[in-house]
């Protein structure tokens, strides 16, 4: 039962990305639209977000297939890759850091290479059962939820204090994409850094938590 509830909660978060990434993609007027990039980097996120939502619905609707299912299991660490350097642009883009690009695009580079290692022995090794999660994993796994902790918590004190620092204004425009990027990123520690680590089977709720 727990199962199926974790499917229709990715199809639904699935759902409600595609919903959120054409409304800001059509809007012509919105608070993302008063910083430079934040817009794309936003889309970016969101697009991201969806399709880590879409890979871990279809890992677990096939999770008796292993081999259709570890495909979309080893792409989950693609699209959660591209999530965490999606969400760095963001803040880099948000606080307004100058030079900041050759950091974006080494986050990208390493989504890049994550992605790829999760189909090599040094990513992803062996798939055994998809629900509950048994599988053998290489260095890059432990390389990727780091990687992801550590990315993500220096984002976040990078947009709390530009939101402290910040004036009254633009601080009553962001509070609540501040408050969302917190919870979000609590969220995506525990469920995509520490709970893998810990080869807990609840990281499959991972996206539709977030």
């Amino acid at each position: 039962m727990l199962k199926e509830i974790i499917i229709a909660l990715n199809f639904v978060v699935f759902v409600w990305m595609v919903i959120l990434f054409v409304s800001i993609l059509l809007s012509s007027e919105n608070s993302l639209n008063k910083i430079p990039n934040l817009r794309k980097s936003v889309l970016l996120l969101v697009f991201f977000s969806g399709l880590f939502a879409l890979c871990t619905f279809f890992a677990l609707y096939f999770a008796n297939n292993i081999k259709v299912a570890g495909f979309f299991l080893r792409l989950t660490w693609g699209a959660g890759s591209f999530c965490v350097a999606s969400y760095f642009y963001t803040t880099m883009v948000f606080v307004k850091i100058r030079k900041a690009m050759f950091w974006i695009i080494l986050q990208f580079v390493i989504a890049s290479i994550i992605t790829v290692a999760a189909f090599t022995p040094v990513g992803i090794t062996n798939i055994y059962s998809i629900y509950p999660s048994v599988r053998d994993s290489g260095f890059m796994d432990i390389f990727f939820r780091l990687w992801l902790i550590i990315v993500i918590l220096y984002t976040l004190y990078l947009s709390l204090d530009y939101y402290v620092k910040s004036e009254d204004e633009l601080k009553e425009d962001f509070k609540y994409y501040v408050l969302s990027i917190v919870s979000y990123v609590l969220i995506a520690i525990v469920a995509g850094g520490i709970f893998p680590l810990l080869k807990m089977t609840v990281t499959l709720v991972a996206p539709s938590i977030t």
